[in-house]
């Protein structure tokens, strides 16, 4: 494949061992010209004595690796025996304005932990339909082979998404010849249809919003604009440092965030209309009225999110490495299981007639706790409950919503800056899902040199004081 394109839009200082004698290493100058973009590269600019391959070089680099690890993952998933879930969104880079689709799976691995990889991050054709959407999902789905391991896909609540999982129900029903029940096939994003909600109570304020937003892109426009509303800062005695920033209007939490920034600089707004001519488009008193109500209820919304987020969300952090339920080192917990234990076994012969869901349904409740691990429980009670644990895998990997999505489109915005926007399509793909993939394991490697590191320092405590108490 033709590089020639993106060659010709890199950096000279990028590519200079293409070239022969001195240019083959980075210059001093160049290196100092040379935008600070990551801790990598802070790091390459130290290295005085490297020289950087060719753009080809590295390219082929990447490729190479992104094909080593994709056979990895394609085993890891052929091998799985449970169903897979799929998230998949469409983002545009705002400096190529091309559009990609990213593909993630999601999955409960053979050691009960959640695991996600990343697919494909493909460059979408127009139009995005649904008729697009599917070809896209029908072409991954068969070159991953999970035709047959399909078991949700979560997409944002919107038309074309409804096209297209209505083709994929077709095409896996009758195409497929899969004689199963597809009715949990479709997830709408959960956080989407939040942002929905609250973007309908928004719009009884859109027209100040969008009088905010404006205000916002003049005061960054020039360096005078930003000057004179310092100077209505000063003359309203308002020592306010927080910078004012745009919010994405489709995120209403970054909506509440440009109000929560904004209301508290209002007689700011208006002296800035008196002593800059140039500024106009002001709220009117009445509009400030509405934004100051309709802020508290978004603060509601957002405050009951995060709540429910302390509540629910400290068993979904907790490492299964971590965590046993059912087995602790301290004495409190084994002492709080025993009549449980006790329970299990008088019972034992008379659930043997029962069906497994029966058992499963006249087992007593355990009482919520943030320390309490669902998958961990499962993983524990799996041999005495095969059936019900398949079921319970496939289950527990359907994520609520694409917000996974979001962090792989802000690598992808990361890769594409402007001075890579001839980056071609498959060399992001390989930069971006190959991370990924990596990044997975390096975090592995990470949580059990951890538990190594811990169980040496362990043991130098135990060994310290076994000596000190031969010695006493």
């Amino acid at each position: 494949m033709s590089t020639s394109r993106s060659e010709s839009s890199q950096p000279t200082s990028l590519h200079s061992s293409g070239h022969s004698g001195d240019n083959d290493e980075v210059t001093t100058q160049s290196r100092s010209s040379k935008r600070k973009q990551s801790v990598v590269w802070e790091h390459f600019t130290k290295v005085r004595d490297f020289k950087l391959p060719c753009r080809n070089t590295i390219r082929g680099h990447v490729i190479e690796v992104y094909e080593e690890e994709k056979i990895k993952v394609y085993k890891l998933l052929d091998g799985l025996g449970c169903k897979v879930s799929l998230t998949t969104d469409i983002w545009t880079s705002d400096h190529s304005h091309v559009a990609y689709c990213c593909l993630t799976a999601h999955f409960v691995d053979d050691s009960w932990e959640l695991q996600k990889k990343i697919l494909a991050f493909r460059k979408m054709s127009y139009p995005h339909d649904g008729e697009t959407s599917f070809n896209f999902m029908k072409e991954m789905i068969l070159e991953w082979n999970l035709d047959k391991k399909l078991f949700s896909i979560v997409v944002d609540n919107a038309t074309n998404n409804d096209v297209m999982i209505r083709k994929v129900k077709d095409w896996i029903l009758y195409d497929l010849l899969v004689a199963r029940d597809v009715d949990l096939l479709h997830v709408r994003c959960s956080a989407h249809i939040l942002n929905l909600i609250v973007q309908d109570g928004l719009n009884e304020i859109r027209g100040l919003i969008d009088k905010i937003r404006k205000t916002v892109r003049y005061l960054n426009k020039s360096p005078a604009a930003t000057q004179k509303f310092e100077m209505a800062l000063n003359q309203c005695n308002l020592a306010y440092k927080r910078k004012v920033a745009m919010d994405m209007p489709n995120r209403w939490n970054s909506t509440y965030e440009l109000l929560a920034t904004a209301l508290p600089l209002k007689e700011a707004f208006s002296r800035l209309q008196r002593i800059d001519k140039n500024y106009y488009g002001n709220p009117s008193e009445s509009e400030w009225i509405y934004s100051i109500d309709a802020h508290s209820y978004i603060q509601m919304v957002r405050d009951k999110l995060i709540s429910m987020f302390i509540d629910y969300g400290g068993s979904c952090v907790v490492s299964v490495n971590d965590l046993n339920v059912i087995s602790s080192s301290g004495v409190e917990t084994r002492a709080s299981l025993r009549d449980f234990d006790r329970w299990c076994y008088e019972s034992r012969v008379l659930n043997n007639q029962k069906s497994e869901l029966e058992s499963y349904l006249e087992e007593a409740r355990f009482p919520r706790a943030n320390t309490f691990n669902i998958l961990d429980w499962w993983k524990t009670n799996s041999p005495r409950l095969p059936i019900l644990a398949k079921i319970a895998r496939d289950i527990l990997a359907v994520p609520a919503t694409t917000v996974a999505l979001e962090a792989v489109f802000s690598v992808g915005g990361r890769v594409i800056d402007k001075s890579h926007t001839c980056l071609l399509p498959d060399a992001l793909e390989a930069l971006v899902v190959a991370d990924d993939w990596i990044r997975s394991i390096l975090k592995r490697l990470f949580i059990m040199w951890n538990h190594l590191e811990l169980k040496h320092i362990m043991l130098k405590v135990m060994t310290y004081k076994t000596i000190e108490g031969e010695r006493e």
